[in-house]
């Protein structure tokens, strides 16, 4: 199994926010690492920064995990493992552990994740304070504008046969068969450079709020950005990690947006491209790394949800 196909599986295990209400939010939302103890039968395996990896908390070369992971435990290969790494591993160093789980023919293999959100961090989780405008160019262009490409949902994992395997709950449904327009072509730099594929649009009043999400990280994020009348906008950073972190907060830096037209009506293409750099603020000790989301994108615009009108 390949890469490319284990950060397929990896999505699985984590909210993806707006592909999740397309479909009733069928992926459910992990519980943060620091707040759950191993369940009976359950193996943890943590991934450090130093490049060891610990099973079970003994520690073991990363190198030979595929040949170490059967002995520590003892060829059970239906053993439940559950994967939890360092703030400072690299999304590339998770895949790695993943492959030699697979290879070592584990099949019972999850991502331990944690959310930092103003919910659970006591507040500020973003900041931006620059006050920008969308530039409306009539002559933006890109080949990503003229073409379609779609993919499964990113919990779908389609085998060498054909034959596709939800790796959330197990069975396939109607939902699960939906294939979905990629609507950006986003690069993200944080914890990891990976690709953002999927933009949502809702109208907001004269305005439109986005949100660019996707790729297959094991660091998921998602980018939104309400535009108003006037095409101020401003950008809202999220993110999910495979490990427990301090307290969490991002401040945009800079920031830029094109759009090939003013913002439509719901039903319309919104085409564009953004580029936003964001500092990640360690709330403990003040420490900042410095992060980019670049690229296009082109949804289109959906009306907002009607109001439930109260019972009078």
């Amino acid at each position: 199994m390949n890469a490319a196909v284990l950060a397929t599986v990896l999505v699985g295990f984590v909210t993806f926010s707006a592909l999740a209400e397309q479909t009733e939010r069928k992926a459910a939302v992990p519980a943060a690492p620091d707040a759950v103890l191993p369940v009976e039968g359950e193996v943890i395996v943590k991934i450090r920064a130093d490049g060891t990896v610990q099973v079970a908390g003994k520690t073991v070369a990363r190198e030979g995990l595929k040949e170490e992971l059967p002995k520590l435990l003892e060829g059970r290969k239906d053993q439940r493992v559950r994967i939890q790494a360092d703030a400072d591993v690299a999304y590339a160093g998770v895949v790695e552990v993943i492959d030699a789980c697979k290879k070592a023919g584990l099949q019972d293999v999850s991502l331990a994740t944690a959310s930092s959100t103003a919910q659970e961090t006591g507040g500020g989780e973003w900041e931006d304070k620059l006050v920008v405008l969308a530039d409306v160019v009539p002559d933006l262009d890109s080949k990503f504008f003229g073409t379609v490409e779609t993919s499964r949902q990113p919990w779908i994992l389609e085998d060498s046969d054909g034959s596709l395997e939800d790796t959330m709950d197990g069975t396939i449904d109607a939902g699960d068969l939906v294939l979905i327009e990629r609507t950006a072509n986003c690069v993200s730099t944080h914890q990891g450079e990976h690709k953002m594929d999927f933009c949502d649009a809702v109208k907001t009043g004269d305005g439109v709020e986005i949100e660019i999400s996707g790729g297959a990280p094991a660091y998921m994020s998602s980018l939104t950005v309400p535009i108003d009348a006037k095409r101020q906008f401003v950008c809202k950073f999220e993110a999910v990690y495979p490990s427990s972190t301090a307290p969490l907060r991002w401040a945009v830096t800079k920031k830029a947006m094109k759009l090939k037209t003013a913002v439509g009506d719901a039903g319309s293409r919104l085409r564009g491209w953004i580029s936003v750099e964001f500092d990640e603020i360690d709330g403990t000790n003040g420490v900042a790394k410095r992060y980019k989301i670049e690229g296009y994108f082109k949804p289109v615009i959906q009306s907002a949800p009607a109001e439930i009108e109260e019972d009078k």
